[in-house]
C-alpha cells in the first residue's frame, strides 16, 4: 500500500479481487481510512516479521476504531481467501 496512493487505482484493484495487507500501513487512523476505500473482506493482517516488530502490526488493530472487523482482518479474511469462500 505504500506505493498505491491513488483512490482510483485502489478501487480498480479492489474490483479485480486484489487483497491488501496492513504491514506497511502508517499514520493516524490509516486503517480506518483504508476501510473507507476498500471492502473489508479484502484487507488482510500482515506484520512483515521479522523485519518489523509483530507488536507494531497488532497495535494498528488495537488502536484503530474498526470494532468487530478486527477479527475478520486478523484471520477470517485470510481463511476465506485460502479456502475460496
Amino acid at each position: 500500500l505504500r506505493s498505491v496512493n491513488s483512490p482510483i487505482l485502489l478501487k480498480r484493484l479492489a474490483d479485480r479481487g486484489v487483497h491488501f495487507e496492513i504491514a506497511m500501513l502508517e499514520g493516524a487512523a490509516a486503517l480506518e481510512q483504508l476501510g473507507e476505500k476498500l471492502p473489508l473482506k479484502q484487507i488482510e493482517f500482515g506484520s512483515y516479521a521479522p523485519f518489523f516488530y509483530l507488536e507494531s502490526a497488532l497495535l494498528k488493530l488495537v488502536e484503530s476504531d474498526i470494532g468487530s472487523s478486527e477479527i475478520a482482518i486478523r484471520c477470517h479474511n485470510a481463511e476465506n481467501l485460502l479456502y475460496g469462500v
